[in-house]
């Protein structure tokens, strides 16, 4: 194995400029190499050999170093020993499509290491031909791109998070926090955008609703109970529309439905005969029998 001493000649490091000639002479014939170029490859990627069939016969330092086993563990070994499972078999076969063929493959590997640790390579793998073209194995040079993929696996994550923070705050906005149901807000918007399409073919119906002496059982019972009434009944207006429809929350005991598109003019009536029936029924909370 040529060593870094050995690319250039002792003494020659101190005087740059002096050092030009020297290197026109045997030290640049060394540098250029194979035992040269094989020596500061080993220093920076992880490099492997292997037959046709992918047993390992050659491995550097730096893959034991990256895979946690002995260069003597590796050897004889097939590299399916690094599989993580990452990818599927589709992908393995076409990477083999394209290595048989005599074409180098390029991509990245997620690999799982011998005390089961993951880690992520770049990865090219290289054909050795014979005289006669004919490829009798493969040497595979790969640099560790973990800490790129980690960076970039905490990027998406972060994304995703703000993403969903702002889904939630856009929800907030226009939804009531107790049932869940679209508020002033939305309904006013969703008026309008059913307004900007209002045709002969098509009416709308907003229907009011509120619950008769809602104060006094708040009042009585207390605002827990009220609340649950209100989910109620907003679960029950629910049930009594179609799901084109709005039903918002105004605000206390008082919703909305926007009923558009409305077909015939008495399918008003008709929902508002359905709501008034559903509202009514008893609601049992806790003990209480709420008419």
């Amino acid at each position: 194995m040529m060593t870094a001493s050995s690319l250039i000649p002792r003494g020659e490091q101190a005087e740059p400029r002096r050092a030009v000639r020297p290197l026109m002479g045997s030290a640049l014939r060394k540098i250029c190499s194979a035992e040269a170029y094989a020596w500061a490859l080993d220093q920076v990627a992880i490099v492997a050999v292997t037959d046709t069939k992918g047993t390992i016969v050659y491995a550097n330092k730096q893959f034991a170093r990256i895979s946690k086993y002995e260069e003597h563990e590796l050897i004889g070994q097939n590299h399916r020993i690094l599989n993580s499972g990452e990818h599927s078999a589709a992908f393995f076969k076409a990477m083999y499509r394209t290595i048989s063929g005599g074409e180098v493959w390029r991509g990245e590997l997620r690999n799982r290491a011998k005390d089961g640790s993951l880690y992520w390579v770049d990865t090219w793998i290289i054909p050795a031909l014979n005289r006669g073209g004919k490829v009798v194995g493969y040497i595979s040079i790969r640099v560790d791109i973990t800490p790129r993929k980690q960076a970039e696996a905490e990027q998406t994550a972060l994304a995703a998070e703000l993403r969903r923070q702002n889904e939630a705050i856009a929800h907030m906005a226009h939804h009531d926090a107790l049932t869940g149901l679209p508020n002033r807000l939305l309904l006013v918007e969703r008026l309008r955008y059913a307004l900007t399409g209002l045709s002969d073919a098509a009416g709308i119906a907003v229907l009011l609703v509120d619950l008769d002496r809602f104060q006094d059982l708040n009042d009585t019972l207390g605002h827990a109970i009220g609340d649950e009434v209100l989910k109620t009944a907003a679960a029950r207006l629910l049930k009594c529309c179609r799901e084109v429809d709005i039903v918002a929350r105004l605000g206390g005991d008082e919703f909305a439905i926007l009923q558009w598109p409305l077909k015939q003019s008495d399918d008003a009536a008709a929902l508002a005969r359905r709501i008034v029936t559903a509202v009514g029924e008893p609601i049992e909370i806790q003990g209480h029998r709420i008419v």
